[in-house]
């Protein structure tokens, strides 16, 4: 993961992933990690771990980086624009923004990304802010403010289930 000026985006995302996991089951819905601890997890072990577990969506979440300090905000990626994953996608972003407008919205965007391109099902990845910009990060270090994100995530992540059982 990422490092910049004493900040670790490992550390930080498994804090808000273990936070989203408590607001997801308190809302019914069960959670697997790809990892719940300090350990690097291979690219093509995630994804053939989701594979294998099969679940209803894959989210896959990050602190962003630059070279350069200005990009910031948080978007949100998809492999290809499928409705599903579109639907996923815009529910994880919308949420995120809402409870987080001291982020600027940089959107969804399509790339081609391991775990999302090797996952079956739907998926997503969340790039909540960008380590490399000073804004951003210092935010991030606000246990207040990782707890938004968890939330953010949580309540995008029920939207999108609500949705798919209509």
């Amino acid at each position: 993961g990422a490092t910049r000026y004493g900040f670790h985006e490992k550390n930080v995302v498994l804090d808000i992933v273990k936070t989203m996991e408590h607001k997801l089951k308190d809302l019914g819905i069960n959670v697997a990690y790809t990892r719940d601890s300090d350990t690097f997890v291979e690219l093509t072990d995630r994804s053939n771990l989701s594979n294998t577990i099969n679940p209803d969506l894959f989210l896959s979440v990050h602190v962003n980086a630059d070279v350069s300090t200005s990009p910031n905000g948080i978007e949100t990626y998809v492999y290809k624009p499928t409705r599903e994953e579109l639907n996923l996608a815009n529910s994880i972003q919308d949420n995120l923004i809402k409870v987080l407008p001291e982020f600027s919205n940089q959107g969804i965007h399509s790339k081609n990304i391991h775990v999302l391109r090797e996952t079956y099902n739907t998926s997503v990845l969340a790039e909540v802010g960008y380590v490399s910009n000073k804004h951003d990060r210092n935010l991030l270090q606000e246990e207040s403010i990782r707890d938004r994100v968890a939330q953010g995530l949580a309540n995008g992540v029920y939207e999108f289930l609500e949705n798919q059982e209509k």
